[in-house]
């Protein structure tokens, strides 16, 4: 799984080309909603269901750069059928057993047999044969580069013309799929990470880019400062990374940051409490992240100031874990920050203002 989320991996020409043409997609999407209201309601505003906007960019950019699939999303009709999907599944794991395999590992091969039979097991099924897709294509990309180099012709393994007309053009799926020819994997452990790039990758980036785009709106100070400094230094913005950083700390795209089984027993530091050897420990984000002790008096508050390098220096190892800490940090979380920056850069460059409906500043999910 690490090779496809390495950075040098997804700022490829290819990758990049996929995330801008996501980027535009959005944009475009919220252009034709202004036309709308300019031309049919005589209005010079929208009001903008951000979640859902964010859900669909980020899905867009899952299926194109994972998947080689850049028309599964629509931007534009009431209800996209990838996004509803994906609704009805989360609502229908209610299943207690569902729910105890998340903690209980040991049941999580029970908890498969349930998931294939459930009614909205539809998605999965397309999402493997999507992956069973490239699997074909690759091997027949592999033959073509084979038999070109033996007629001493030159060609660009990345970018492939294949005997059906098609074009082969690697991704990231595609240091996955690599693994699985070389016989690095199996079979089940190729479909598994394929398919967690599907699970891993759009929901909570698409949450923390809502929230982002919150906090934004309902603060114009920080709107005005955030496009300056955008307007400046573009994705490499300082200020954009401190807000992103501390939006993550106010509003965790994940409630646990990360989770471990004790290899010993281990006394609570006021030692009220010993945890035995063999527990699952999970750390909450919500209440570390707020802790005064380590954020100051001010920890309820936006400020993105405090994610300074100065003062980041001083940083607990496990103050600020978003994407959980050490060796499970999320894969994807570098992937993650470069897709929401690129959109907000994209934003900020716009002339346009956006504002929070409420006055009052919190987060109502």
């Amino acid at each position: 799984m690490a090779p496809a989320f390495a950075v040098h991996r997804f700022k490829t020409p290819t990758v990049q080309e996929e995330i801008n043409n996501s980027v535009s997609k959005f944009l475009a999407s919220i252009e034709k909603r202004l036309d709308i209201a300019a031309n049919e309601k005589k209005q010079d505003f929208i009001v903008i269901n951000v979640e859902d906007l964010c859900h669909r960019f980020s899905l867009d950019v899952v299926f194109s750069c994972f998947y080689k699939q850049p028309d599964a999303i629509d931007f534009d009709a009431d209800k996209d059928w990838w996004q509803s999907y994906i609704e009805e599944f989360l609502r229908g794991f209610r299943n207690p057993l569902l729910k105890l395999a998340f903690y209980m590992p040991s049941l999580q091969p029970l908890s498969r047999i349930i998931i294939a039979y459930h009614p909205q097991a539809t998605g999965l099924m397309k999402v493997r044969s999507y992956i069973k897709q490239q699997t074909v294509k690759s091997l027949e990309a592999r033959k073509a580069v084979k038999d070109a180099t033996q007629r001493g012709e030159k060609v660009d393994p990345d970018n492939v013309l294949l005997k059906d007309g098609s074009r082969y053009r690697r991704n990231m799926i595609d240091y996955i799929i690599d693994q699985f020819h070389d016989k690095k994997m199996t079979a089940n452990e190729y479909m598994a990470s394929s398919g967690f790039l599907f699970q891993a990758s759009n929901k909570t980036s698409s949450d923390a880019l809502a929230k982002l785009i919150y906090v934004v709106a309902v603060y114009p100070e920080v709107q005005s400062k955030l496009r300056e400094s955008i307007l400046k230094d573009g994705i490499a913005s300082e200020y954009l990374s401190w807000c992103l950083d501390e939006t993550m700390r106010l509003y965790p795209p994940t409630m646990v940051g990360c989770s471990r089984v004790t290899d010993r027993d281990i006394k609570t530091s006021d030692g009220k409490m010993t945890i035995p050897k063999g527990c699952y420990v999970f750390v909450s984000n919500c209440t570390i992240q707020r802790l005064p002790e380590y954020w100051g008096p001010d920890a309820d508050e936006f400020r993105p100031e405090r994610f300074a390098e100065s003062l980041r220096k001083n940083f607990h190892p496990i103050q600020f874990i978003p994407f959980g800490a050490g060796s499970r940090r999320c894969l994807a979380a570098d992937f993650a920050l470069f897709e929401i920056k690129q959109i907000m850069t994209a934003l900020m460059k716009r002339q346009a203002s956006y504002s929070g409906m409420s006055s009052h500043r919190e987060w109502v999910s």
